[in-house]
């Protein structure tokens, strides 16, 4: 395929007519438009596996018969069986995995006498590990020169010669730059590729021992592949993002690919390393070229990249490749294109349609004037996407729904509008900061509406606790003149806002992909394992952070990272004579830890100290000691609690302090199961008595802490609001002695909670202004039991309670 793309005479925007050639392709807006209709056609029938509706592109001069062979019955198979293939992931024999093939290394024979060559001995490799991973060549340079360090008598003494070193450790894929140019079209700079094979990197993913406890190899169906064929499906990632902070305005796009034979919960850990830089894209800003062509030419240059990329990719999805996988067994493997993660505009850019069409149906946002042949088609022009020569790789397949921005950003971008429309700003942000502060879920002290950016988890939070905060701010009672009412309200305020001003209508992308999870659910298995959060944290550690510490070199430097990570784990298994292989662990015999680098070692040498080199999770490839991890992990805020003060019984009075910050206590509500019946319960006092000496306390009373709670009552079943499908709940009281209105509260076991739970105060039309997060819990009566806390309590607030 050609990388020129040749305008033969600039168009000239006038009266409407203009004449251009691309790639071959003459698009007029008079006349000679029968090649761009077929490639319409094409291009519609290559998103959709029928071809029932192309109104838009006219009577297609090809019956279906003609397509059928570019529908791989690999996707045909829409019913996901419960049983694996019978004539799927044969063994053809032996191969070396990623661990072994360093062995066979040019300097391999140094490191038979000299395990740590070209370094003395591990304390000079850390150092020089250290010194790549923290500090920028120029401070290196410094450090290498100080006076003390020369007297160390380390093996390298400058910094040219320590990269040179850590860049003949035994690593692969190679990383190669590739200058690229468009005919016709000179750039600002020059528009150089940094990229390295995409088969290498999966070949390099599927012969890694690290995840051998955590790999598929048999599918559930397969269709059209040879006996004995592996699939190895491939989940490629992408997005723009700014590597400069305030001043510069530069961007890098860089590719990621994983593959679906690591399970999923390991590969969705950012922290895992499970998924892999495999390019650099370039983001040209092309000279005297008229806006409307800007982005055309920088889609042609994204498939031609990708395409570079992925060469040897799609002839192994068309023929096979035989691939060692980390036990050394060798398969005959195919590469399909199973999952795209990406944006709105990336995936249209992707599926080659134009803004205003869906990238996985025939969709479009309104009719228009056809002011131009792709236009009036809703394509993009881009005729050879990168995707068309893949096999069983179909836009309208592997463009997946993504939680991230399909869900996450469209509830940000207009539901949340709407609601701070019609509850108003100042009523919605004080709702907010009167919640209840909770150990684990953020609060928002400062309000919401006033937020700009927020991350996945915010994002998730502000929806769980969005629909008890708002209930009771507008009418209870909802017909179709009501709904009809508040939706021209909300056009009438101006919630819904584009870039050109208030919008008239409910066209929304997001909203028309969101329609599409129920097939793409059935077709690919749950969503949440194609989000975008695990792909963001990658733009933070392969690109913003690499590139704060390198001269724009960011290849180089992630290079560096991850061969010198691989040789730690290698030299690590060499010291202690372990085969680089990783067994296989039985289902009973496994210990579930977040890491399977760090399981692997663990159970290789549980004691010994240098475990700390591979102590995880991390949080991406620049750190190997912090203990945050990227997912959530069921665990308490602190490991052990001791209790260093007691209270001597001085005629049953205890000394007590009060709290500036919560002068009514912070306490909070969970469920607690009895024998015949559960509470929803507020926790007061968490203590364990202790007994003089010579005195022996019951069991009951010496073996757990106990709780002092204060009971609530549920008022208010989901069916009797149908609108929220929460249970209401109240503070529980009882007529003491001399008529006083008392808290019911009992001694309970720690044991006999089983969740924690959310409580949301019932605001009615308007909150109290004079309660904040301090005192909504003791000031509030009434509640929302909130199930949309997570799975867990949604699911037991729908049969504990019961």
């Amino acid at each position: 395929m050609r990388l020129e793309i040749s305008v033969r005479d600039l168009p000239k925007l006038k009266d409407g007519e203009y004449t251009t050639t691309v790639e071959g392709y003459r698009y007029e807006q008079q006349g000679a438009k029968q090649s761009l209709k077929d490639f319409a056609t094409f291009s519609l029938c290559w998103q959709c596996s029928t071809l029932g509706s192309l109104a838009q592109a006219g009577e297609s001069p090809h019956s279906s018969s003609d397509y059928e062979h570019w529908q791989p019955s690999f996707w045909a198979i829409h019913r996901r069986w419960q049983f694996y293939h019978p004539s799927s992931g044969y063994i053809f024999g032996k191969a070396p995995n990623t661990l072994k093939v360093m062995e066979n290394d040019q300097y391999a024979y140094h490191r038979r006498h000299a395990p740590f060559y070209p370094f003395q001995d591990q304390a000079e490799f850390d150092l020089a590990k250290f010194l790549c991973e923290r500090l920028m060549q120029s401070n290196m340079e410094r450090f290498l020169k100080l006076e003390w360090v020369c007297r160390a008598g380390l093996s390298f003494s400058s910094k040219d010669q320590l990269l040179a070193w850590v860049a003949s450790l035994p690593t692969r894929p190679k990383w190669c730059s590739t200058t690229l140019e468009m005919t016709g079209y000179p750039t600002i700079q020059l528009i150089n590729l940094i990229w390295r094979d995409g088969l290498e990197v999966v070949q390099d993913l599927f012969a890694n021992p690290i995840f051998a406890n955590h790999m598929t190899y048999d599918p559930h169906v397969v269709g059209q592949l040879p006996e004995g064929a592996t699939i190895v499906p491939m989940i490629v990632a992408s997005d723009k993002t700014p590597v400069t902070r305030h001043t510069g305005g530069l961007e890098m796009h860089p590719i990621f690919v994983t593959i679906t034979n690591i399970q999923s919960d390991v590969r969705m850990r950012a922290t895992c390393h499970a998924w892999r830089c495999v390019a650099y894209m370039p983001i040209p800003k092309f000279v005297d070229v008229h806006p409307d062509y800007q982005t055309i030419l920088s889609q042609h240059l994204f498939h031609k990249c990708m395409d570079i990329v992925f060469a040897d990719t799609k002839v192994a999805a068309m023929v096979g490749k035989f691939m060692p996988d980390p036990a050394g067994h060798l398969r005959h493997c195919f590469t399909p294109l199973v999952a795209y993660t990406a944006d709105l505009p990336e995936q249209q850019a992707i599926a080659c349609v134009s803004k205003v069409a869906s990238p996985i149906t025939l969709a479009t946002s309104q009719s228009f004037e056809f002011q131009e042949e792709a236009k009036a088609h809703s394509l993009s022009g881009i005729h050879q996407p990168f995707w068309q020569n893949w096999r069983h790789s179909d836009p309208s397949r592997f463009l997946v729904g993504e939680i991230l921005h399909t869900c996450h950003k469209f509830f940000f971008d207009h539901p949340f509008k709407w609601c701070k429309e019609s509850v108003g700003k100042d009523e919605l942000d004080l709702r907010f900061r009167s919640h209840h502060k909770r150990v684990g879920t953020p609060h928002f002290s400062s309000g919401v509406c006033q937020m700009k950016q927020m991350t996945g988890w915010e994002h998730r939070d502000l929806q769980c606790t969005l629909v008890p905060s708002i209930t009771g701010a507008q009418s209870p009672v909802y017909s179709d003149t009501s709904v009809d009412s508040m939706k021209h309200a909300i056009l009438d305020a101006g919630a819904r806002r584009g870039t050109k001003g208030t919008l008239d209508n409910f066209i929304i992308p997001k909203l028309e992909l969101l329609q599409s999870f129920a097939s793409f659910t059935k077709d690919t298995g749950a969503l949440i394992q194609w989000t975008a959060d695990v792909t963001e944290r990658l733009l933070i550690t392969h690109c913003k952070l690499p590139f704060e510490r390198t001269s724009r070199q960011s290849h180089t430097f992630t290079e560096q990272i991850e061969s010198m990570q691989r040789f730690q784990l290698y030299l690590f298994l060499r010291m202690h004579d372990s085969p680089l292989v990783n067994a296989i662990v039985t289902e009973e015999q496994e210990v579930t830890e977040t890491d399977p680098a760090l399981t692997w070692i663990a159970r290789i040498a549980p004691n010994d100290p240098n475990q700390r080199c591979f102590v995880g999770p991390r949080p991406g490839i620049l750190s190997s000691t912090t203990t945050a991890a990227f997912h959530v992990t069921i665990t308490p805020d602190r490991a052990k609690i001791q209790f260093t003060t007691a209270w001597r019984n001085d005629r049953g009075r205890l000394k007590t302090w009060n709290n500036q910050v919560f002068p009514l206590g912070n306490c909070d509500a969970v469920i607690t199961q009895s024998i015949h019946v559960n509470h929803i319960a507020q926790v007061r006092v968490v203590f364990q008595p202790i007994a003089p000496r010579h005195v022996t306390l019951p069991h009951y009373l010496a073996d757990q802490p106990l709780l002092y709670v204060q009971y609530y009552e549920i008022v208010g079943d989901p069916g009797s609001q149908p609108a929220i499908s929460m249970y209401t709940v109240a503070r529980k009281y009882w007529e003491g002695p001399t008529g006083q209105w008392i808290r019911l509260g009992a001694v309970i076991s720690l044991t006999d909670v089983t969740h924690v739970v959310e409580l949301i105060p019932m605001y009615g039309q308007g909150a109290d202004r004079t309660v904040g997060a301090a005192t909504s819990m003791e000031v509030y009566e009434c509640f929302y039991l909130n199930n949309f806390l997570d799975k867990e309590v949604y699911h037991s607030l729908h049969s504990d309670l019961h």
